[in-house]
């Protein structure tokens, strides 16, 4: 108890290892954003007509298809971590733009995930992919990545925690459980997302 209290009241900085743990959270998170590009898809005659009134001056539908393939197949590259930086720039585009558009509409019901997920695409575009994606190990063997990323053999173990406390916690919201099924369910995801930490080298 008193290890978790220093921790939780102190001002110590994350070492590498558990920054690049929060940043595969962080890219995990990037899931939520592929909905909203599927239902465009499922949508798309409606929307090609007027697609918020072509936002960047290209066209309906063009405007409409470059959304999408952000939405999805920029958020899914994140995911994975391969040129994270360039999707979140992409995205924190397009979610600007959305931005903008919903700028004069109520906060709380259609102004707030936009913004804050300018604010965690622009939070990527700082951090990278970090040590557990895809640019890492293709670009291990370059002197810039070598001496920051060495894999380990509780490297895994991270990975499949931080997985792991994702799908639990997103289908604990998706999913219609009992009150007391979704706070054990959140609560087996918080103690995972934890082991994923304790996992990391100090």
């Amino acid at each position: 108890m008193k290890t978790f209290l220093t921790w939780a009241l102190s001002g110590s900085q994350p070492t590498a290892e558990r920054l690049s743990v929060l940043t595969l959270f962080l890219r995990l998170f990037a899931v939520i954003m592929i909905p909203y590009g599927l239902t465009k898809v499922n949508d798309f005659s409606a929307l090609s007509l007027d697609f918020f009134g072509n936002p960047i001056g290209i066209g309906h539908v063009p405007s409409l298809i470059l959304t999408i393939v952000a939405q999805i197949g920029c958020s899914a590259l994140i995911i994975l971590g391969f040129q994270t930086r360039l999707c979140a720039m992409i995205l924190a585009f397009n979610l600007a733009v959305a931005t903008k558009f919903h700028f004069f509409d109520p906060f709380c019901s259609t102004t707030a995930l936009p913004v804050l997920c300018v604010g965690l695409y622009i939070t990527l575009i700082v951090l990278g992919s970090g040590k557990y994606s895809i640019d890492a190990l293709m670009f291990r063997k370059s002197s810039r990545f070598s001496s920051k990323y060495v894999y380990n053999n509780n490297d895994i173990k991270v990975v499949l925690c931080m997985i792991a406390a994702c799908i639990i916690t997103i289908l604990t919201f998706a999913l219609d459980f009992s009150g007391i099924t979704s706070f054990m369910l959140l609560l087996i995801a918080g103690i995972l997302f934890l082991c994923s930490f304790m996992f990391c080298k100090e």
